[in-house]
């Protein structure tokens, strides 16, 4: 068993009456860590009055690893300014025990041995979602709090995770598809050799993929086995061996990146397979993401990752840039009331997207008759000249779709999505008509040059009684939607991802290899896009590099290699649709001219399909890391899903390339 505490790192639930005292912001004023409680130095205070109740709540820094959750238990600590009363927890939603205030500091707590939303034991999920704070009730007083903090008793990960994920990920290798085995015979001296050894010889009978037939005695042709049985023909004196072929199972680099269960810091369900080297991910905020574990189910559920925890979905680990949701309330946390003006929508509980720590109603269009059913917001004040996108996860209960209007307040005109571009006269634009709860997103909204804000309408007034539900609504700037970025009072940022390997050791063979991965964009092919990073080796002086990406202005995939102040590039033209994935392997041939090629030719194939060559001056260079889905620079990022991340040192054929993975 272990014990960690969580510290509040964000208001949830503000209330104006709770005013603040010695800090810069309400949760800084009670993240005193346990046992030492600054009292009177920060805090927050509220007055009340008889009747009335005064909740506040936070959410809270994110628990380690754990197998199990035993228990959460909420700790405060306040006390009496004026009149008399209590205080009292709340857990997500669920009231604790009244506790009775005096004039001097006293730590009160409450243990909830199961998750007040679920009834059922914590996970941790559910404890990295926690909603909690205390509410001052029905009395007329004064008092102050100034320590909030949770304890949680867990049975933490086993240390050695690590280790059991490498025995695992090394049988998955193997065994993932039927292993190709060889039986072959040779001299006496083969009967020296044990069992389950890796070899490299030259044979006139052995079937090599890049010759038609034969081993012969290039390093690049000598075939690569590990023998797992041996036998002597005392007729003929000869060694028969059988053995695994294991050109497809070697690696430098491996990340299936597929989960199936929620996305975590150990990246649950996720096979990997490298030197033994660090991996650094990083991003600086939360973020949500498909719950895995649903979706293997075939539903759909989004739920919050905490910042620094890497993004695992089914299709992959969903690497994107920064992004910022400008629309309030997007997922109507505190309701369809607060931040929207709404006509004939309503809260419900029961239809929901997210985990209900995240909200815990979605937005309900039940048109009556055929009477106004909307919800309208409007945005911020943009500079001028801003290119947005406006993206909804809805459902359509009888097959009516929603419809929705963007006004700009410089002259009224209104956005229509079919052209796309602003017009003088009403145009009501709508989406898909989906029976399951699916995203849809606008074409790009270009801004006019003058300052502005928007007003966006939705609508659900195409038919008589129709009946639909929005569960999350998103506008951000950007040609393309990104992950959803849930928002309350204010507009809310996404952290860019940023991933690289400890590359001292060569995950990124530099001399010859072959590299790939399985890519599902966020994005179309536009012709105003920018630069997807896929993979990416830089020189310490930024001189030299290896990049593999996609630049979607010219729809070209490229490998990119630059030496000696020379750039060389392979290319292939692909034309991408968002949530359609694509396999893109790169390859370079290195100083023993692999295949019988130039020694540096570098190649890149989609989907098994080879491109346009280039060859190169020299090796690629040597690099500090192997950046996966950004660049160096934080400047570019493969705003999609990767899977099946593959290097090895090993030069493939073209025929070998499209089942490779």
């Amino acid at each position: 068993m272990a014990i960690t505490f969580l510290y509040p790192a964000a208001v949830s639930g503000d209330n104006a009456n709770w005013t603040l005292t010695g800090a810069a912001t309400k949760p800084e004023a009670v993240d005193d860590p346990a046992g030492a409680p600054d009292d009177d130095t920060s805090y927050i205070e509220c007055t009340s009055t008889a009747g009335a109740e005064e909740p506040i709540t936070f959410t809270f820094s994110q628990m380690p690893d754990a197998v199990a959750v035993t228990s959460v238990t909420i700790h405060f600590r306040s006390r009496l300014t004026a009149g008399s009363g209590t205080h009292h927890c709340l857990m997500n939603g669920t009231a604790g025990t009244n506790q009775v205030l005096t004039g001097s500091y006293a730590d009160k707590s409450d243990v909830f041995t199961t998750d007040p939303l679920t009834s059922g034991a914590w996970s941790v999920i559910g404890v990295n979602a926690i909603v909690a704070g205390v509410n001052q009730i029905n009395t007329s007083m004064t008092a102050r709090c100034t320590q909030i903090y949770l304890e949680v008793d867990f049975v933490p990960s086993a240390a050695k995770i690590g280790a059991a994920r490498d025995v695992g990920s090394r049988l998955l290798r193997m065994f993932r598809r039927a292993v190709e085995t060889v039986a072959i015979e040779g001299p006496l001296t083969w009967a020296d050799s044990e069992l389950y050894t890796d070899v490299a010889f030259t044979h006139a009978g052995y079937p090599d993929p890049a010759e038609g037939s034969g081993a012969g005695y290039k390093v690049w042709q000598r075939a690569l086995l590990r023998l797992y049985s041996s036998s002597i023909n005392l007729d003929t004196l000869q060694v028969a061996v059988g053995a695994f072929d294991l050109r497809p199972y070697l690696v430098r680099f491996w990340d299936t990146a597929i989960a199936k269960e929620p996305a975590a810091g150990t990246a649950p369900g996720a096979a990997r397979l490298d030197p033994g080297v660090e991996r650094l991910f990083s991003r600086g905020s939360g973020a949500w993401v498909q719950n895995a574990a649903v979706a293997a189910q075939g539903s759909i559920q989004l739920m919050p990752v905490s910042a620094d925890v890497e993004k695992n979905e089914t299709d992959g680990l969903l690497i994107e840039e920064a992004r910022q949701n400008d629309i309030y309330y997007s997922a109507f946390g505190s309701g369809v009331a607060v931040g929207w003006t709404a006509t004939n929508v309503t809260d419900d509980t029961a239809d929901l997207l997210f985990v209900e720590t995240v909200t815990g109603q979605s937005a309900h269009f039940a048109r009556p008759g055929v009477s106004n059913c909307r919800l309208v917001q409007t945005t911020q004040s943009y500079a001028g000249s801003e290119q947005l996108t406006l993206s909804m996860w809805h459902k359509d209960d009888d097959a009516q779709p929603l419809g929705w209007t963007l006004t700009r307040s410089t002259d009224g005109f209104y956005f229509n999505n079919a052209t796309p571009g602003f017009q003088v006269g009403a145009v009501t634009n709508v989406w898909t008509v989906r029976a399951t709860p699916l995203r849809d997103q606008s074409n790009v909204i270009t801004l006019s040059a003058a300052a502005q804000t928007l007003t966006l309408t939705i609508y659900a007034e195409t038919a008589s009684g129709q009946d639909n539900h929005l569960y999350h609504v998103q506008l951000e700037e950007g040609r393309f939607a990104t992950s959803a970025i849930i928002t309350g009072s204010s507009a809310i940022a996404r952290v860019a991802d940023v991933l690289k390997m400890d590359n001292q050791v060569q995950c990124w063979w530099p001399e010859q290899l072959t590299a790939g991965v399985t890519f599902v964009p966020e994005f179309s092919t536009d012709a105003s896009g920018g630069d997807h990073m896929l993979f990416q080796t830089i020189s310490d002086d930024s001189g030299s590099w290896e990049q593999v990406y996609y630049r979607n202005s010219t729809g070209l995939f490229r490998y990119e290699r630059r030496v000696g102040g020379v750039t060389y590039v392979a290319t292939k033209a692909a034309t991408l649709t968002r949530g359609t994935a694509v396999r893109v392997v790169a390859r370079a041939t290195g100083i023993n001219e692999e295949l019988g090629v130039e020694p540096f030719t570098l190649s890149i194939f989609v989907d098994g399909v080879k491109g346009t060559d280039d060859v190169a001056d020299d090796v690629g260079p040597e690099s500090d890391f192997l950046w996966i889905g950004t660049d160096s620079g934080i400047a570019a990022w493969a705003d999609g899903n990767l899977r099946h991340m593959t290097v090895t040192p090993l030069v493939l054929t073209d025929e070998e390339i499209p089942d490779w993975l």
